[in-house]
């Protein structure tokens, strides 16, 4: 089983609220409380946090995230969904989960995406 395949029941579980979110985070940033126990139970970390900064624009991964398992794992399972793979193609998201296991979910306006 590859690592991102580790993550990916996780990410099945969450995937409905995700979607929600990347769809209202036209209206502004969103959040979505995880929980730790759900990552120790599915993840081989036993130290380090499971936080990571996912940027995806126009369909495409804009981050390092070679080092984060979770994080490759989320945006497979978002590039598998076709609702969620539209929303990516179409539009510049930072996905971001901090030390806290909070995600935030931020669109990314087109004349913000230029600026960058």
């Amino acid at each position: 089983m590859s690592q991102e395949s580790l993550y990916f029941p996780l990410w099945q579980k969450y995937l409905p609220i995700i979607a929600l979110q990347m769809k209202n985070a036209k209206n502004g940033e969103r959040e979505i409380t995880l929980y730790k126990t759900e990552f120790k139970e599915v993840g081989d970390r036993k130290v380090s946090d499971f936080s990571f900064n996912l940027e995806i624009k126009n369909g495409r991964v804009a981050s390092n995230i070679r080092g984060t398992a979770a994080a490759r794992g989320l945006y497979e399972k978002l590039t598998q969904n076709k609702a969620t793979k539209q929303l990516l193609t179409e539009n510049y998201y930072k996905i971001q989960l901090f030390k806290d296991y909070k995600m935030k979910i931020e669109r990314i306006p087109q004349a913000e995406e230029e600026a960058v």
